[in-house]
């Protein structure tokens, strides 16, 4: 599991220095900050973050936050969350052509750094057309992401797709579980699966998913599977079993 990784572009390293440690606080990765266009730039293609503050006022920078976001979006969609001590009309339509996903005016609390990480999340999900699981998870940019972002608590906690062993359906929670730690989400299992659109999963039950690569052995009625050394049965359905075997080349012996 990792953190999810923010990068900071603030031209002021006081004002970047705080902002890194309220997130760093709420448990968040941090990028290197970036005073600067060309330094911000550099750390969006190597650091490759999955969120960003950016201040949209960059004194000696070649590019103000608004034209830097603009190059971020040609590049890679992520939240972004834009900071400003100015906030006039001229600049919120200038901000809305590059479809930021919150604001934050300075001065500004910590307790609001955390809020807008939540409003952008969820903004995000939301234009993406997932907005229903926002309060729990949501998946990076990518048409077959390998991670998600779970929350837990007050932070967002980094998943890959193959830690994941299996999903149980409880009506309309989800519970995932790895091999030290579960979590619940709130969304149906088929929506779930149809989200994180991965081949490591196969839906062996309508309340059962299991990651094929996690299968330790299966006969008939059950796929095995290891966690916190123990085997874990989970049901194969008659009507699943078909579509489960196909996944697997058996070699038969005598």
């Amino acid at each position: 599991m990792q953190q999810m990784k923010i990068l900071v572009v603030e031209d002021d390293p006081t004002q970047a220095d705080n902002i890194m440690e309220i997130l760093a606080e709420f448990g968040y990765a941090v990028c290197e900050p970036a005073y600067n266009s060309i330094m911000a730039l550099h750390l969006f293609k190597t650091a490759s973050p999955d969120l960003a503050l950016v201040d949209i006022n960059l004194e000696n920078s070649p590019m103000d936050g608004i034209q830097l976001v603009e190059q971020f979006n040609k590049i890679r969609r992520i939240p972004i969350i834009f900071l400003s001590g100015e906030y006039d009309r001229t600049t919120r339509n200038r901000a809305k052509k590059v479809n930021p996903n919150h604001f934050i005016i300075k001065p500004y609390h910590p307790k609001q750094i955390e809020t807008s990480i939540d409003f952008a999340l969820h903004d995000f999900m939301k234009s993406k057309g997932q907005e229903n699981v926002i309060d729990d998870f949501y998946t990076p940019d990518t048409v077959r992401p390998s991670y998600v972002f779970i929350k837990h608590h007050t932070r967002y906690t980094r998943i890959n797709l193959g830690d994941i062993l299996y999903m149980k359906a409880d009506g309309m929670i989800t519970h995932i579980y790895l091999t030290h730690r579960s979590y619940a989400i709130s969304t149906n299992l088929s929506d779930l699966l149809e989200k994180l659109n991965s081949d490591f999963f196969i839906l062996t039950h309508r309340s059962y998913a299991v990651n094929i690569h996690a299968i330790l052995a299966f006969d008939a009625t059950d796929a095995i599977i290891i966690r916190n050394q123990e085997e874990i049965p989970i049901p194969i359905a008659n009507a699943k079993r078909d579509n489960f075997l196909e996944k697997f080349k058996i070699i038969r012996t005598k």
